[in-house]
């Protein structure tokens, strides 16, 4: 008996040494906050924040929202978006200091005065070397036009 729980030990010590191990972290919600300009019928500048949820080893969910300005026909106006876009990262174990994500969801924009409307989004990223804490990453893509963003989001170590 006392050869099983010495066993038993022993396994269960190895567990928690294993859970601990750096290399046996799992990507984690990660806040992510962005900045997109979109140019189509109405140019916008939108500031917004949201959630990276993982999805497994190379998926991820960005679901953001947030406001800022629209121009339209010499007017300015206040505006809003909300983004869902599942993301396809091409190196999820963080081997490399830069990395590619490809993305496709919904954006929904909203004007001023107007109703507010879903559009198809599609998007490309490269991710730049960590900073502070932080990865930086510079998106290209189309959703109620074409559109360029900056996301700022929290780094873990051995994932992206």
């Amino acid at each position: 008996m006392r050869g099983l729980a010495r066993q038993a030990a022993t396994a269960a010590l190895l567990l928690v040494a294993a859970r601990s191990a750096t290399a046996q972290e799992r990507p984690r919600t990660r806040p992510e906050l962005r900045l997109d300009a979109t140019s189509a019928r109405v140019s916008r500048l939108e500031g917004s924040a949201g959630l990276v949820v993982p999805l497994g080893i190379y998926g991820r969910l960005a679901l953001s929202g947030g406001g800022g300005v629209a121009r339209a026909a010499g007017a300015t106006r206040t505006a809003a978006r909300a983004d869902a876009i599942a993301r396809f990262e091409l190196d999820p174990l963080n081997q490399r200091p830069h990395s590619v994500y490809l993305g496709g969801g919904v954006t929904w924009l909203a004007t001023e005065g107007e109703r507010g409307r879903a559009y198809l989004a599609l998007v490309g990223a490269l991710e730049l070397k960590t900073r502070a804490g932080w990865v930086p990453s510079v998106e290209l893509g189309i959703g109620g036009g074409a559109r360029v963003g900056v996301a700022f989001r929290r780094a873990m170590q051995s994932w992206r």
